[in-house]
């Protein structure tokens, strides 16, 4: 059993159920803070949130603009031939200031530089997304008599040799 008391000091008890011998141990802080010390302590998260907020925040930008690099190297990577020379060089460019300004730690430079990588990468998924629709229409997978005839097989063998049929349970009782 684990109880803690109105000071914080903890007892705990281990009975075991076979011997029915009884270990007994108390944990006590040997340190306390006064009421000083926690009221100093206070004072000091209170004066220094601001500037952990900022803290913070530019820490989540600069993680921001480290994944946003990452997906779009790796983006890139995927698509190898798809993507022009020319769109490709606009990209690796918007790369590099993104993590000239994440190196020099300018949050508000890493946001625009940010915002330019996706701008740069924009076209390029514009693209992608519009031959994959025309591939869709022009009859993509799925889409032919070829799954039509599968979903008859899977029903029921290629020449429908099933009966469907209703049924009754009689006992002889």
């Amino acid at each position: 059993t684990f109880d803690i008391d109105a000071h914080g000091i903890i007892n705990v008890t281990a009975q075991d159920k076979g011997t029915g011998k009884e270990q007994k141990i108390t944990i006590a802080s040997s340190n306390k803070l006064t009421k000083d010390e926690i009221d100093n302590m206070v004072k000091q998260a209170e004066q220094f949130a601001d500037a952990d907020k900022k803290k913070r925040e530019e820490i989540e930008v600069l993680n921001q603009a480290e994944t946003a690099t990452y997906t779009v190297k790796k983006s890139l990577d995927e698509l190898g031939d798809k993507v022009s020379n020319e769109e490709r060089a606009k990209v690796e460019a918007a790369i590099n200031d993104l993590d000239a300004a994440r190196n020099a730690k300018d949050i508000e430079q890493v946001k625009q530089k940010m915002d330019a990588l996706y701008k740069a990468m924009e076209p390029i998924s514009q693209k992608l997304y519009q031959q994959e629709q025309a591939q869709q229409q022009a009859g993509g997978p799925g889409a032919g008599p070829g799954a039509q005839q599968q979903s008859q097989e899977s029903q029921g063998g290629k020449d429908g040799d099933f009966v469907d049929a209703d049924y009754k349970i009689v006992d002889d009782e």
